[in-house]
């Protein structure tokens, strides 16, 4: 299994509705995409003090295929164009998980 993960700041001029509305529509959907599980996207939480990133999504996949399916799908392509509007810094992972 594949988890992609995305973390990310907001930019200054973006306001919380718009950020709530982006959050809202990019996760459903990313979760539209076949071959995608486990599909959360939400802000930061400071639970235990500041974070580094203020938005985080993840994605699960059953395999690479999977994940190379849903990084050529329109829906995320769509998603995918609006974050250098949204997002000033982003940063991404993607894990192998065992069990």
């Amino acid at each position: 299994m594949i988890r992609h993960v995305i973390m990310g700041n907001f930019k200054v001029e973006i306001t919380p509705e718009w950020r709530d509305r982006f959050i809202q529509k990019a996760e459903e959907a990313l979760a539209q995409v076949p071959g995608t599980h486990n599909v959360h996207m939400g802000k930061a939480s400071e639970i235990q003090g500041k974070n580094p990133y203020d938005l985080a999504l993840f994605i699960d996949f059953n395999d690479e295929t999977a994940f190379r399916a849903y990084q050529n799908h329109p829906l995320h392509n769509t998603v995918a164009e609006q974050i250098p509007a949204v997002l000033g810094e982003v940063a991404r992972f993607n894990f192998s998980l065992l069990g």
